[in-house]
C-alpha cells in the first residue's frame, strides 16, 4: 500500500487518462488503481507516470505524449467506458478526457467520492450513462454537457448531496425518445429545479426524490414532448421538504401516474390551478398519497388541485382509486368549488381523502 499524491498519467490500449490524486492504493492496473477485480479492464499498459501536484497543464501533456509515443490510444478507444473508474475514491479532479467515439458512459465513475468537478465531456454520441456519477458526493459544479442521443439517465446523479445547482443549458435526451430520468437526481443537493429540457422523458419516477429542491423553474420541460402513451411522475418530488410551491405554467399534462409524487413535501405550500386540465389516462393508483404529509399546503392550493383533475374529465383507475391530499386546516376551509368537484369527481369513480376523511 501506496499513498499516492498528484497527477497521474495512465497510458494504455484503451487511452491515455490524466487525473489527480489523493490517498493509499493497493494495486496499480490497467486504468490506475483499483484493487477490484470486478472493475479491472483488459488491454496493453505502455505506462504510468506520477507528477507531483505542482505540474503544470504542459508537464501532463508532455507525459501524456510520452505514453501516446509508446503506443497508448490517446482518446478512449472503443465505445465503451461502463465502470472504467468505479470506485476510484482516489481521484480527486480530472483532466481532459477524450471521448467523442464513447457511447456508454454505465457507472464510468460511480462511487467516485473525492471528485469535486468534471471537465466538460464529450457525450455527444453516448446513449447511456445510467449511474454515471452516483455517489459522487464531493461533486460541488457540473458542465452542461450535451447528450442529445442518450435514453438512459437512471441514478444518473443520485447521490451527488454537494451538487446544489444544474446548468439548464445541458442537453439530456432531446434526440431520444422514451428517455428513462428515474432517480437520476435523487436524494441530490439541488436547491432548485432549472428550465431543463427533460421533454423526451417517460420515466420520472424518484427522479428527485428527497433531494434538496425548493423551488421549480415553471419553463422545465417535464416529459411535454414524450412518444410513449405513458408518462410516470410516482415519486418525482416525493420528500423533497424544502419545495414552497409549484408555479403557474409547470405542464405535467402528459402524465399518468403521480402517485406520491409530492408526498411529504413539508414546505408546500401553494399548488397552481390547471396543472392536471389535459392529463392523460389515469394509470392503477394515479393520486394515491400524492399529498400525503403536506401540511403546508393551503385551502386554495386544494381547490386548485380537486378542479383540475375534475376539469381532466378522466374517470378514476378501477384499482387505487383515491385522491389523497393533507393541507393545512388554518388556512381555510374547503370552498364551495372545492365541495363541486369533489362532487363530480366522484361521479367519475374517484375517492377523495382530505386530512384522512373521506369526503
Amino acid at each position: 500500500s501506496q499513498n499516492l499524491i498528484g497527477w497521474q498519467v495512465v497510458g494504455s490500449s484503451l487511452g491515455t487518462f490524466a487525473y489527480r490524486v489523493q490517498g493509499a492504493v493497493t494495486e496499480l492496473n490497467l486504468l490506475g488503481n483499483l484493487g477490484n477485480a470486478s472493475y479491472r479492464q483488459a488491454g496493453d499498459l505502455y505506462g504510468i507516470i506520477l507528477l507531483p501536484e505542482s505540474a503544470t497543464g504542459a508537464d501532463i501533456e508532455a507525459a501524456r505524449k510520452l505514453l501516446i509515443d509508446r503506443g497508448a490510444a490517446d482518446g478512449v478507444s472503443g465505445t465503451t467506458m461502463d465502470r472504467y473508474f468505479s470506485g476510484r475514491q482516489d481521484i480527486v479532479n480530472f483532466n481532459h478526457i477524450e471521448t467523442s467515439n464513447v457511447t456508454s458512459l454505465w457507472a464510468a465513475f460511480l462511487g467516485c467520492t473525492n471528485i469535486d468537478s468534471y471537465p466538460l465531456i464529450d457525450t455527444s454520441s453516448v446513449t447511456s450513462m445510467g449511474f454515471a456519477f452516483q455517489s459522487n458526493n464531493s461533486l460541488e459544479s457540473f458542465p452542461a454537457i450535451q447528450a442529445p442521443l442518450c435514453g438512459d439517465f437512471r441514478n444518473t446523479w443520485q447521490g451527488t448531496t454537494s451538487l446544489t445547482s444544474f446548468p439548464a443549458g445541458a442537453k439530456l435526451g432531446t434526440a431520444a425518445n422514451n428517455v428513462n430520468f428515474e432517480s437520476a437526481w435523487q436524494g441530490s443537493g439541488l436547491t432548485s429545479l432549472p428550465a431543463l429540457d427533460l421533454s423526451k422523458g417517460v420515466n420520472f419516477l424518484k427522479a428527485f426524490l428527497s433531494s434538496d429542491i425548493s423551488s421549480i423553474h415553471p419553463n422545465v420541460l417535464l416529459g411535454t414532448a414524450a412518444s410513449s402513451a405513458i408518462v410516470d411522475f410516482a415519486n418525482i418530488f416525493n420528500d423533497c421538504q424544502n419545495l414552497t410551491e409549484v408555479p403557474v405554467g409547470l405542464d405535467l399534462s402528459k402524465g399518468d401516474r403521480f402517485q406520491q409524487a409530492f408526498r411529504y413535501c413539508a414546505s408546500l405550500v401553494h399548488f397552481a390551478p390547471n396543472i392536471f386540465d389535459s392529463i392523460g389516462t389515469p394509470l392503477t393508483s394515479c393520486f394515491n398519497n400524492t399529498w400525503q404529509g403536506t401540511v403546508s399546503l393551503n385551502a386554495a392550493s386544494v381547490e386548485n388541485i380537486l378542479v383540475s383533475i375534475d376539469t381532466s374529465g378522466q374517470s378514476a383507475p378501477a384499482s387505487g382509486p383515491q385522491i389523497t391530499i393533507d393541507y393545512n386546516v388554518a388556512t381555510g376551509s374547503l370552498s364551495a368549488a372545492t365541495n363541486s368537484a369533489v362532487d363530480s369527481l366522484k361521479t367519475k369513480g374517484w375517492s377523495i381523502i382530505v386530512n384522512n376523511v373521506t369526503l
